[in-house]
């Protein structure tokens, strides 16, 4: 049996990259709940910790995008629907987890509907594996794709 990968990333607090690994939260010294990413080095966990803002947290899904991108929740995939001379027109869709389905899917963003996508895990499994889908940004940094 495939042991699957789990991982997160979030972005730091204060510097506003991405930091991936594992993802704890705790009390700090405040009381406050705080989010932390914890990186993994040479199969150790590494003792520095990253605080993040919750509100960027997602999970990897497992899946690579056709040119090896690791895909993550909120992550934005474009494919081509098609072409009219020469020109390619796209497909754009928001990587979510869909607790109906206890898996992985995709919201087409084009009519804000939920696509063929929609069959969780396994459905976004076989699409990304059978259509050239490539990671273009995510909600978090690209808003202005959402529209």
């Amino acid at each position: 049996m495939a042991q699957r990968e789990i991982k997160f990333r979030g972005k730091h607090l204060i510097s506003g990259d991405w930091r991936y690994g594992l993802l704890s939260k705790y009390w700090n010294s405040n009381m406050d709940i705080v989010f932390v990413i914890i990186k993994e080095a040479d199969n150790r966990l590494s003792i520095a910790t990253s605080q993040i803002d919750e509100n960027t947290i997602s999970q990897f899904t497992g899946l690579h995008d056709k040119n090896g991108k690791e895909i993550y929740e909120g992550d934005i995939l474009r494919n081509i629907n098609h072409y009219e001379n020469k020109k390619p027109f796209y497909n754009y869709h928001k990587v979510i987890f869909n607790n109906d389905y206890l898996g992985y899917s995709a919201i087409n963003l084009g009519n804000k509907s939920e696509s063929l996508l929609m069959s969780g895990n396994c459905q976004l499994f076989v699409y990304v594996k059978n259509v050239d889908f490539e990671v273009i940004g995510n909600i978090y940094e690209n808003p202005e794709l959402l529209k």
